[in-house]
């Protein structure tokens, strides 16, 4: 089954985070994750779409305030996707 994940800006969610007056524990709480999330998140490491939206929903923010600005590292990447085999082409 695919899964997508997304890096979410760390720096943009502490500062959020810290706005809101919220430990990493109220967060995950708020969130509904654990803390290890919390802290991969504030890593800038990828987390499932879903606990992305969550973390937003836990600060009270819309999902796309947390992306990167643009020209960033904004991704979303379908995990266990398959690629066609048309789609593949040896360059030469």
């Amino acid at each position: 089954m695919a899964r997508d994940t997304v890096k979410l800006d760390g720096h943009k969610v502490e500062g959020l985070r810290l706005q809101a007056g919220l430990n990493r524990w109220d967060l995950s709480i708020r969130a509904g994750v654990s803390v290890n999330t919390v802290r991969k998140v504030l890593d800038g490491r990828p987390v499932t779409l879903s606990v992305g939206q969550a973390i937003a929903r836990g600060l009270g923010v819309g999902f796309g305030d947390l992306l990167p600005a643009s020209g960033g590292d904004a991704s979303i990447v379908r995990r266990g996707a398959e690629t066609p085999h048309h789609a593949c082409q040896q360059v030469s």
